[in-house]
């Protein structure tokens, strides 16, 4: 007999595919921050950041020298993350989509420019959203391996 957790585990791993359905995609599109976790060493490491969805790849911008490029330098296994709740008829109801993939660093060339270029216009009409000086900027490439939803 299998638990309800085991239960769980089956159907998500049956659900899991490595290409977006359309109303995951509009979910994406729909909401501004995912979580990019990375690690190194065994030592995990999560953090907000702003993104992009263009022909089923997770576009974010980040540090050069941050600690999620030096993870992804070492460990190009990421997990991407993008939740949240809504109310309905007074019931809170959890949405969300885990990506798992291969990342994939761009310091310049054509990826680099569109992602940044993608991620400038995303969020331009975000008040106090700035895209920093390219010099200390690399585009990340997600590529997906796992997706899984739910609440969608």
């Amino acid at each position: 007999m299998f638990s309800a957790r085991e239960k769980l585990r089956k159907v998500m791993k049956l659900l899991a595919r490595s290409e977006f359905s359309p109303k995951e995609k509009m979910y994406l599109n729909e909401q501004f921050v995912g979580r990019l976790a990375t690690a190194r060493d065994n030592a995990p490491h999560v953090t907000p950041v702003w993104y992009t969805l263009a022909s089923g790849k997770i576009y974010v911008d980040i540090g050069r020298d941050s600690k999620k490029m030096k993870n992804i330098s070492k460990n190009n296994r990421v997990a991407f993350v993008v939740d949240d709740y809504i109310t309905r008829s007074g019931i809170r109801y959890a949405r969300g989509l885990l990506i798992e993939g291969q990342a994939e660093i761009f310091e310049s060339g054509k990826y680099y420019e569109l992602g940044r270029s993608l991620i400038k216009e995303r969020y331009r009409s975000v008040k106090g959203f700035q895209i920093i000086d390219r010099q200390n900027r690399v585009v990340v490439m997600i590529h997906p391996c796992k997706i899984s939803s739910w609440g969608l």
